[in-house]
């Protein structure tokens, strides 16, 4: 059997944000799947979701 520890896929693109004005997060992830984890290999290590902040113009 041979051990073999996760790796990370490549970061999604960003999704859309959700409001028109103002400010509010956005949100892109990835997974550990490039490759899975063996049974005893070693599970990726950070985040599978990444926020950034969409700042729009100022809500009338």
């Amino acid at each position: 059997m041979c051990i073999k520890d996760g790796g990370w896929s490549t970061w999604g693109s960003w999704e859309s944000c959700s409001v028109t004005c103002g400010v509010c997060q956005k949100l892109r992830s990835r997974a550990c799947t490039n490759p899975s984890p063996s049974v005893y290999g070693n599970a990726c290590a950070g985040n599978t979701e990444a926020f950034a902040l969409c700042i729009n113009r100022p809500c009338e």
